[in-house]
């Protein structure tokens, strides 16, 4: 037997570090160095998509005029703009990267990328100083959002677009739309930093390029994906994901507000938390001793919530890598970014320090097999896909622990702005994005068609309190975490307070009703329904009309009794599984019966306690300001 072959969610610690350590030597003995990322021939053609810009492409085959995977930027500018030295820069930055020029045709085969010539960017100055001061911020709000959602064609125009907007002599705001199937979060720092450089340069008024001549394009990296090179690469991993993800569940099943549609919406809204520095400082010095991150800490807290909130003790959640793990890809803007699911099992209610332990241990092994690509872990495993969500998990956890960058151009001082594009990808996608001082800016983003904004507000409260419980305690068991928020407690507390404080002392059950009846004589005291619930009629009959006389001479058979039902005699009572069960109504102020179909239980339930809203200041275009 293998070592594939044993589960990895059974293996100590040891045993684990082991098993990666004896994987690692094998890739390596197969492959002793990691050989250099080849140069695609040009003369073959045009380079063919990645594996994560398929299934984008798919995606927009299925929803075409979509803005799901629009990827907004906006820069404050505050100083003296040198608008040629701008377009150009734009455009030598466009040119620079043939990932940010190319649209996607099917060559009768397959969808490939073909790089359009290298002209000038179209870079629209849109002038908003004649809007008065009071209106010109909710213009430019609108704008911008306006900008995110407007949608590419990626079969006629390039994945990129901009908009200088001017609101005064020194005030501007850039607006850049990059589509993901041009790029990531990591190439858009790449974008701002070389059109900065280029910027720069042309102020100057320098001569030669702008920017150095780029070894590789992303059609290199794409075409190496399609070789026999890489497929052996991924043969190699993929028995890990058949066996960590052998009987996975479909899907976490959240409890939501409304039913799931037939079809994901991907419309979204987003929730802005903080985790101060303080307890970001306790997080990681908890970390250190269990020999985790900060991640592994957060992902602990975020999987024991939603596995108490969701009722399920076997859960997957996803995660992202960079997916940059090669020098030659470092420098490149294009779509790397790669997902992985992370599974886990709490059946056994652990502490949150057997549970943190679990969760480095199942980190570091899939991060050791992150090289294959979430699309064919897709195609290998998932088996029919459901439209209505994403498959292999629904809810994701990242952590970016780079703070912004902060550019500067000559004359120049930039300020990122968020615009507000109402997208969701997943049910749920938590991000935690390290700031400037050192403290986490946490960003919920939901799918508005599965829950409310209260709802995700709640579940929020609830991992600050599990967070902040284990920390204190991280013995804790998982059962024993505090998921109860104040508001529902101080609830729970006042719908159970039946305790009554009687003046008359001495006062008894009898006494009482009849000084009652002394102060309301005339009142009802109790109303009893004692009309025999009437058994439903076959489905195959109709009742008979309320004229027709029963038949003098019933025909053979009707005039006897019916049969026995199996297991009671005839002219027994029903018994407790009977359609018709007599249930109490709580909600009248008398003591009334009424008869509902297997009702057990008062049918109405108490609605939950309200959500605690998120906040945060916004800068223009609903953004928010890093």
């Amino acid at each position: 037997m293998t070592d594939t072959a044993t589960p990895t969610s059974r293996l100590s610690r040891e045993q684990l570090q082991d098993l990666i350590r004896r994987r690692k030597q094998g890739a390596e003995a197969a492959s002793p160095a990691v050989q250099p990322l080849p140069r695609r021939d040009p003369s073959l053609g045009p380079a063919p998509l990645s594996a994560a810009q398929e299934r984008l492409w798919f995606f927009e085959q299925l929803e075409p005029g979509g803005f799901t995977y629009n990827m907004p930027a906006a820069a404050r500018l505050t100083g003296v703009v040198d608008y040629f030295a701008l377009h150009a820069a734009l455009s030598a930055v466009v040119a620079h990267h043939e990932v940010l020029r190319s649209v996607v045709s099917w060559d009768g085969e397959r969808p490939v990328q073909r790089v359009l010539p290298a002209e000038a960017f179209e870079f629209p100055v849109v002038d908003l100083e004649a809007v008065p001061a009071e209106g010109r911020e909710a213009q430019i709000e609108t704008l911008l959002a306006r900008e995110g959602r407007r949608p590419f064609d990626l079969a006629r125009e390039r994945p990129v677009r901009g908009v200088l907007y001017r609101l005064g002599p020194h005030d501007h705001v850039l607006s850049l739309t990059l589509h993901h199937i041009a790029g990531d979060g990591w190439s858009i720092g790449l974008f701002l930093r070389d059109l900065g450089r280029a910027y720069a340069h042309y102020l100057a008024r320098e001569v030669g390029p702008p920017l150095p001549a780029a070894e590789w394009q992303y059609g290199d990296y794409a075409a190496w994906q399609h070789s026999e090179a890489h497929e052996e690469e991924i043969r190699q991993h993929l028995p890990f994901w058949r066996e960590t993800l052998a009987g996975a569940p479909a899907a976490l099943e959240l409890p939501t507000d409304r039913p799931r549609p037939a079809r994901q919406s991907f419309q979204g809204a987003t929730l802005y938390r903080l985790l101060d520095g303080a307890t970001v400082g306790r997080i990681q010095a908890l970390a250190r001793g269990h020999k985790g991150t900060l991640f592994t800490v957060l992902l602990a807290a975020f999987r024991g919530v939603l596995a108490r909130v969701a009722g399920v003790d076997d859960l997957v959640v996803g995660t992202t890598v960079a997916g940059r793990n090669r020098r030659e890809l470092e420098e490149l803007v294009g779509l790397f970014i790669n997902s992985v699911p992370l599974r886990l099992a709490l059946g056994d209610d652990p502490s949150f320090s057997v549970l943190l332990t679990r969760e480095r241990d199942a980190t570091l092994a899939a991060l050791a097999h992150q090289d294959v690509p979430f699309e064919r872990v897709v195609r290998e495993l998932a088996g029919d896909r459901d439209a209505s969500r994403s498959p292999v998990f629904q809810v994701l956890l990242q952590v970016q622990n780079t703070p912004t960058t902060r550019f500067e151009w000559p004359g120049v001082s930039l300020e990122r702005l968020e615009p507000e594009v109402p997208q969701a990808k997943l049910d749920l996608l938590v991000s935690c994005e390290e700031e400037i001082g050192g403290h986490y800016r946490v960003i919920w983003r939901w799918a508005t068609a599965l829950f409310d904004e209260t709802t995700i507000a709640r579940l929020a409260d609830r991992f600050e309190a599990a967070l902040a419980a284990v920390l204190a305690e991280p013995e804790l068991q998982l059962s024993s975490w505090p998921l109860l928020l104040p508001a529902e407690a101080e609830q729970l507390r006042s719908w159970n307070q039946t305790a009554v404080d009687y003046d008359a002392a001495g006062a008894t059950l009898v006494s009482l009703f009849e000084a009652q009846v002394d102060r309301t004589p005339e009142a009802v005291a109790v109303v009893m329904d004692l009309t025999p619930p009437v058994a439903p009629f076959p489905a195959e009959t109709s009742p008979p009309g309320p004229l027709s006389p029963p038949p003098s001479n019933p025909p053979p058979g009707e005039g006897e009794p019916p049969p026995a039902q199996e297991g009671r005699p005839r002219g027994a009572a029903p018994t407790a599984a009977s359609p018709l069960t007599a249930t109490p109504d709580f909600t009248e102020s008398r003591a009334t019966t009424r008869y509902a179909p297997n009702a057990a239980t008062p049918t109405s339930t108490p609605p939950p306690p309200p959500g605690v809203d998120g906040g945060g200041a916004r800068g223009p275009g609903g953004a928010r300001r890093r």
